[in-house]
């Protein structure tokens, strides 16, 4: 049998994994985790508080977007409508007919 393993390794001339076995598992002992815990958890009291967030300073929301963008207007850049006229326009050249 020992020779016919040589022989065909040697004829295949590959690798093997070594032979191996898992390890035997331990069953959980319920026992001795009712043995550790004094209380069930029916009558637990939450030990620590949840940490609450600290809330966001009311500063941030402050800033007034309107009249932020009153103050930048003479600032911009007029941009036309392109060769479309407005409404404005429109009644003007009616009226003035």
């Amino acid at each position: 049998m020992v020779f016919l393993e040589q022989l065909r390794d040697a004829a295949s001339n590959t690798l093997r994994l070594p032979k191996f076995t898992l390890k035997p598992r331990k069953p959980k002992d319920d026992k001795d985790k009712d043995a550790k815990r004094p209380h069930s958890n029916d009558d637990a009291q939450p030990t620590a508080k949840k940490k609450k967030l600290p809330k966001r300073p009311d500063v941030m929301y402050l800033r007034d977007p309107k009249k932020k963008r009153e103050e930048q207007a003479p600032k911009m850049k007029q941009k036309g409508r392109g060769p479309y006229k407005s409404h404005q326009e429109m009644t003007r050249s009616r009226s003035g007919v």
